[in-house]
This record gives C-alpha cells, structure tokens and sequence, in this order.
C-alpha cells in the first residue's frame, strides 16, 4: 500500500517482502510518464521529487526478479494538489460579475476560490478548470481573492491574495422632471448606501431610438438635444475607476409635443376652420386667435382641425395653434395671419335725379375694404349696380326704369373676402308719365271741363293745367284719374298738361292737340313722353 504525505508531497509505500529477496526498489510513475522511486531492503521506504497535481501508478520490484522495464501498476496515488498561479480577478461592470482566473497546475486537481468582503460577506466558487464566475457578490465592496487546489485527499498552498472592488452600486430614487422652456429633462438620484463612486453617468432612450446622456459627480445632471413628442426610458450608472456599474430601475418621461405645421385657414363670415398637420406626442390642441382690436377667440380639439366662432368683421386676426400633453402645454405654431371680411358698409342713403332717371347711394366706409358695389333691384326684372374704391363713399346709377320701388343695398369688398350684404333701403323712382289724356268742355254750362288720362306707374296724385295763349291758366288736381276745371275761357285754344306726382319726382305729360271752349266736344290722346319736372 502507498500513503501521500500533503505537506511534503512524499509517498510512503509499504509491501511484503519475498522470500530470497534482500533489496526492494519502489516505484511512481505518472500518466505524463514522470518517474520517481527509492530504495529498501525492508519492507516500505519513501518516494520523494513527486510532481504536483498527478497520479501516479505504484510498483514494487525486488533484486531476485530480473525487470529491465516497469511499465506501472493498477495501484494508483494521486500527489499533493498544486497551487494556483498568477491569480488574476476580472469584472464585468454592467453585471457585477467576477471572473477568478489562474494558470492551471494540472487538471487531475480541483479549486476552490474564496471571496471576502471589507464587509465580512464571504462566498466561494468551486472549479475544475482555470477560472470560476462570481454572480452575486455584493455591490461596491473591496473583495479579496484566493484560490486554492485540492483532491481527495489534500489541499494546496493558497494563491497570492487578489484585491479588487465589485462594480458600484445603482443609485436609488431616480426621478426624471422635464424643463418645458429649456426643453431639458432634470434627471435625479440618490447615492446608494455602499456606493463607492466617482462619477454618475444618465442614459434616456426613446421608443423611437432617439438617445441623450449625461454625467455628474453629485445627484443630478441635465438631458440636452431632446427629441420633441418622445417618451424616453432613462436610466443611471454609477462609475467607479472607469467601471460603470449595473443600470438603476428605469423611469420615463415624455418631452414636450412637436410644433403644429402646414396651419391653414378656411373663412366664411364669422366661422374660420384651422387645420394642422398632426405634431408628435400631442395629446390636444388648443387655438388662438388675437385681434388687433385685442378681441380674442380660441377653441379646443383633440383632431387636427379646429373651428373658430364668433370671429369680428374688418379685424386681422393672428392665429396660432398650441400643442399640449402631460409634459407641456406651450408648444406653439407659427403665426397665420387671416384677415377677416370687411363690415358691411353702414348709413346707406339713396338720392335721385329727375331729370335723368338716375340715383345717387351713399355709404360709411369699411375697415379693410378694397372697394364697393352697390346694387339696385326692383323686384320685376330691372337690375342696375355700380362701384365705388376704397376711397369713395358713393356711387351712381343711370336707366332706372320709371313707376318702381327698388331695393338698394351695399357690399364691401375685401382682399380675399367680401362683407356681408349692407341694410335694405328703399327707393321710389320717378313716377311714369300718364297717357291718353283726354279733355272735353260744354260752354253753355259755367264754362268747365273734364280732363282724364291713363295713370302713370308709381304716381302718389296729379295735377292737370290749362293753359291759352292769351296766359290764362287754371288746374285742377286729384288722386285719381280725372278732374274738373273750371272758369275757362270761351273761344280759346288751351294746352292741357297732366302732371304725375312722386314721392321725390314728378313727371308731365302733354294731350295733343289743344282744347278750344265754347265748341262741340273735343277729345285727343297723347303717346307717353320721358319723364321731366
């Protein structure tokens, strides 16, 4: 039998002797074909030089069996266990992870590694090879290593002793507070209790692969370069000698929506409908609109379309279109201006002229207007218009077609938009003439006679004249379509004359041939003659 000795790697090896024999040989032979042996004429001696970290067959030979060659023995022993060489310690930072490396002595032995904290926390890992994973070592603690062999049997000399700190701890309490002026994000932490750090370095990544960072030695540093309408996942590490640690928990925060764009406006009267292309990360929007009298009309939408209400005439209005979410809420378009249609012209007065069946609108002028168009309807077909510039204030219209009651109203015109239509006046034209004037007269009874004629349109009374050639005259007048005059003269030739009154303008007309006294009957019609004073 063969006994190993840890401390001094030395074999005893113990047999029974033969019988004849005076000198016994003992021998160790290792699988790499290392040799060693010793000498005895008793029955045990002891092998020496033995290398570590082998197995070693066992063979005894005596001086009376001739063997040139001893090829070893199923008895087998295996030596004292080597010891770990140029121990090294590595640390993946990101997930504390220490990597205990040495230079193998043999693979016949296995290892032990022990891990020590400065705060009395101990762990081992056990290897059969040359190297061997710490997982869950304390954070932000100075470690000690050593690595030690050992078999079944025996244990090795323990390594050089390595020395080295586990990544930094997480910081705690993170929070993240978004600037909406500055458009930075204020990212905090607490130090963690064991935290042995030099620096602190912030990572946000957004949903769309958008990234910032930022680093600090105390409990905070500002996010720049932001992407607008994002919603980003921030966390910290903690560096330690250029090591940073494992990531903290996330938190995440939403920066300020992107600025509205392609705003455009659709007016009618007092109703304008904003449109927008949708801004990233809005949540609504809010519509502005400013007068330059200071009036102001806003509304509110989810969509990207909004309507404006109540809008003033002859304003210039500057709009502008705010995006909102939980972050911020003053994320605001660029300014479109829309100018409003003008007022629709005011103190509409009409006038006529007699003489040429033309009238005369006057107005008050409105704001923003480029110019005017007045417009005239009687109701029955007769249409007439005229316009004015931005300057004028009135206009004429020449036809106006006798006997009618027209509709006068006023329009401003805009830029891009006109007023609505001005207030209804009314005007009366000049009255029609009558026609088929007739007059009769009997001499022997007090010297009087009829006169009658066809009505004239939009005549209110009339009045009929005689007059002779010797300046006699007399009239008479009516509401209806005759009258009687009286006190004429006998043997005289007179011009009968009616006349149609207006509300403003009278129009006359003349019987043909005269009316001479004191003679049978008489009777004439006239054809209708262009109105006149």
């Amino acid at each position: 039998m063969a006994e190993l000795d840890c401390d001094t790697n030395t074999m005893s090896v113990n047999w029974t002797q033969t019988t004849g024999s005076d000198e016994y040989m003992a021998w160790a032979i290792s699988t790499d074909g290392h040799r060693a042996s010793c000498n005895s004429t008793s029955n045990h001696c002891s092998i020496h030089g033995l290398r570590c970290g082998r197995i070693y067959e066992v063979a005894v030979t005596s001086s009376s069996i001739d063997c040139d060659v001893i090829a070893g023995s199923d008895y087998k022993v295996q030596s004292a266990p080597c010891k770990a060489e140029n121990a090294t310690a590595e640390l993946n930072c990101s997930s504390n992870v220490m990597m205990v490396k040495w230079q193998e002595g043999s693979t016949a032995q296995n290892y032990t590694v022990r891990a020590a904290s400065a705060s009395g926390v101990n762990s081992t890992c056990d290897a059969t090879g040359s190297g061997c994973s710490f997982l869950d070592l304390s954070c932000g603690q100075l470690y000690t290593f050593s690595v030690t062999g050992y078999t079944n049997v025996c244990v090795s000399d323990m390594s050089h002793v390595v020395e080295t700190h586990t990544a930094p701890c997480p910081p705690i309490s993170v929070s993240a507070d978004l600037n909406c002026t500055t458009r930075k994000a204020l990212i905090g932490w607490t130090k963690a209790s064991a935290a042995v750090v030099t620096a602190y370095s912030a990572l946000a990544t957004s949903s769309a692969g958008h990234n910032a960072s930022c680093s600090d030695m105390g409990t905070s540093c500002d996010l720049d370069q932001l992407v607008c309408g994002q919603r980003y996942s921030v966390v910290v590490q903690a560096i330690h000698a250029g090591c940073p640690g494992p990531a903290s928990a996330p938190v995440t925060f939403s920066t300020e929506p992107c600025v509205p764009m392609n705003v455009s406006v659709e007016y009618n009267v007092s109703v304008a409908r904003v449109m927008w292309s949708p801004a990233e990360g809005a949540a609504s929007y809010s519509v502005r609109a400013v007068a330059n009298s200071g009036s102001v009309v806003a509304c509110t939408t989810n969509t990207t379309s909004c309507f404006l209400r109540g809008l003033l005439c002859s304003q210039v209005y500057n709009i502008a279109v705010t995006a909102m979410n939980q972050a911020c809420g003053d994320v605001v378009s660029d300014i479109s201006p829309l100018k409003t249609a003008p007022c629709p012209p005011t103190n509409i007065q009409t006038s006529l002229s007699c003489d040429q069946l033309a009238a005369t609108v006057s107005w008050q002028q409105s704001g923003l207007a480029v110019g005017y168009v007045a417009y005239f309807d009687n109701q029955s077909g007769h249409y007439a218009s005229c316009t004015g510039t931005d300057t004028e204030t009135s206009c004429a219209v020449r036809g106006l077609a006798c006997g009618s009651i027209y509709r006068v109203w006023v329009k401003a015109l805009g830029e891009q938009y006109n007023s609505t239509d001005s207030s209804v006046v009314s005007l009366t034209s000049v009255p029609c003439p009558p026609h088929s004037i007739e007059a009769s007269m009997d001499c022997q009874v007090r010297s009087t006679a009829t006169a009658s004629w066809q009505p004239g349109a939009g005549a209110v009374s009339y009045a009929a004249v005689l007059t002779s050639p010797s300046g006699h005259v007399t009239s008479c007048s009516t509401n209806a379509t005759s009258c009687q005059l009286s006190a004429l003269d006998c043997d005289e030739e007179y011009n009968v004359t009616v006349k149609a009154l207006g509300e403003a303008c009278n129009s006359t007309a003349h019987m043909a041939g005269h009316l001479i006294t004191g003679r049978e009957r008489w009777a004439f019609t006239v054809p209708q003659r262009s109105p006149s004073d």
